[in-house]
């Protein structure tokens, strides 16, 4: 799980690299654009020129004709003919000299350059047209405003045009009235001459008149000079006017200019962002599949987790459970290994109480009952021995040799101490205890019986009654914990005593049903 959620944010790292790297590839296109766009408004007068040339050098050719001599006369397509082989032998000699000089290689990357400058103009300029219809709106707002202008400043141009003429048609009347009145005082001074003081008078009176009418004409002279003088101050109005609407049509065409640069660059700009919100987009999208994909894993991942530790939940409590085994394996196998041991030292021992036992039937006689008698626990024994040890029994060497082979009435026991030497190393504790007991009363008893002098006429031999005791003592000490071990001391009791068959039979039942209701 660590490892898929550090390849997620590897894989998330990369993806942000990756936009980084799309906005830097933005901001470097913006900046080529600028740069092109400077290109571009510095090869637009070469451009212009270009086309004026081309302009020219169409009307030239337009302003071609034939010369008026039928036998000098080319046709056209001959005369094409004769410009195309003389543009190939241009193109040859500049093949040459860009051999020669290697000219053509940046004249022609210049020109492929110009070229492309020249469509990417284009292009951008039909794309962008229909975006300046706001400002050539605003720009004939503006025409119409200085036409208006135009047609005042016409008007009071010829309002103050007007008011020149009137001048000029007044200053004529006055001075033909002037050159009148001179000749009507030529002629009344000529008429003076020749009258007397009376014409004097006259002429006296002729002067005043003439005085009267300067001062008139000079009282008329005031309004017209200033009206002369407003004229001249609409004039100045006219002319600040003017200059002031000239430098706003200049500052109009600048804004004009740079509002259709501005445009140029927004529409641009409005395409990058597309483009550029598209791919946005387009990341988003991917990004957001990839966090849902992501989630899912790590729901899965969560799930496995659960399901991770119900199952070591699990593997805890078996392992806990397998090492309680363990340790009761463990326990188990050292009391198998000292069980083993006790096993070893309880057949040496054996051995040797065999090797005594022998020695004491050669020197006694038994009779059939205890024979009998005795080899009824004995084989109980050997049967819980074998169910318990299983079937390998491991053989025993033999008592003794051919020549010192007992008779055939201890021949049952010998039968029953190779049997009991038959049994594995691994048999239960409580068999053990069991067979380890009743050997060892028995043994006992036989070598008491050996050594003692006392004698019952009841007993066969003297060792029968110690013997009798000694399980007596037992069956009334410890008859509770003896269990199924009492029904054995019970019929040990009986064949020592010489109960009869019937007795026997009933002392071993209520000894059965005591037993089966303690257990």
């Amino acid at each position: 799980m660590l490892e898929s959620i550090d390849r997620l944010a590897e894989i998330c790292r990369l993806r942000s690299e990756a936009v980084k790297e799309l906005r830097d590839s933005t901001n470097a296109l913006l900046k080529e654009k600028e740069s092109l766009q400077s290109e571009i408004d510095t090869f637009s007068p070469i451009k212009a020129s270009c086309e004026r040339s081309c302009s020219s050098f169409k009307a030239s050719l337009s302003r071609l004709k034939p010369p008026p001599d039928d036998k000098l006369y080319v046709s056209p397509i001959l005369e094409r003919d004769r410009i195309l082989s003389r543009i190939e032998q241009v193109a040859a000699k500049c093949d040459e000299a860009s051999v020669n000089y290697d000219f053509s290689a940046p004249f022609d990357s210049l020109v492929s350059m110009m070229q492309w400058f020249l469509d990417t103009g284009d292009h951008r300029w039909q794309s962008h047209q229909a975006s300046f219809g706001i400002l050539d709106k605003k720009y004939h707002l503006l025409e119409k405003r200085l036409e208006e202008k135009m047609r005042e400043v016409d008007r009071l141009s010829e309002l103050s045009l007007s008011e020149e003429e009137a001048k000029i048609s007044r200053r004529k009347d006055a001075a033909a009235f002037f050159a009148e009145m001179e000749n009507i005082f030529e002629q009344l001074s000529s008429q003076m001459c020749q009258m007397d003081i009376p014409v004097l008078g006259a002429s006296s009176e002729c002067l005043g008149g003439l005085v009267s009418v300067c001062s008139q004409l000079k009282h008329l002279d005031e309004p017209l000079l200033r009206k002369e003088e407003f004229l001249n101050c609409l004039r100045l109005a006219y002319g600040s006017m003017l200059s002031s609407l000239e430098s706003e049509a200049l500052k109009f065409n600048e804004e004009l200019s740079n509002s259709k640069e501005k445009a140029c660059t927004i529409d641009a700009l409005k395409a990058r962002l597309v483009s550029n919100d598209s791919q946005t987009q387009m990341l988003h999208i991917a990004l957001q599949k990839l966090f849902d994909s992501v989630a899912h894993d790590f729901d899965q991942i969560q799930y496995r987790l659960c399901k991770f530790e119900s199952v070591i939940g699990d593997m805890r409590s078996s392992l806990s459970q397998l090492d309680s085994a363990l340790q009761e394996k463990h326990s188990l196998s050292q009391d198998l290994t000292s069980l083993r041991a006790r096993n070893e030292n309880l057949e040496t021992e054996m051995l040797s109480k065999q090797k005594e036992l022998e020695l004491l039937r050669r020197t006694s006689v038994w009779s059939d009952w205890e024979q009998d008698e005795l080899a009824a626990p004995v084989d109980g024994i050997s049967t819980l021995c074998t169910i318990f040890l299983g079937s390998s029994p491991r053989e025993t060497p033999d008592l003794g040799t051919n020549a010192h082979r007992p008779r055939d009435d201890t021949y049952e026991r010998d039968k029953v101490g190779r049997i009991t030497s038959y049994a594995r190393i691994d048999f239960g504790l409580t068999i053990g205890c069991h067979c380890s007991t009743l050997y060892s009363a028995f043994q006992a008893q036989e070598r008491k019986r050996f050594d003692s002098v006392d004698f019952h006429p009841l007993f066969a031999e003297p060792t029968e009654a110690e013997y009798l005791k000694n399980i007596l003592y037992r069956y009334m000490t410890e008859r509770e914990l003896l269990g199924r071990e009492s029904v054995t001391l019970a019929k040990a009791i009986a064949a020592v005593v010489k109960f009869s068959p019937s007795q026997t039979r009933l002392v071993l039942l209520k000894e059965e049903s005591r037993s089966a209701t303690t257990w």
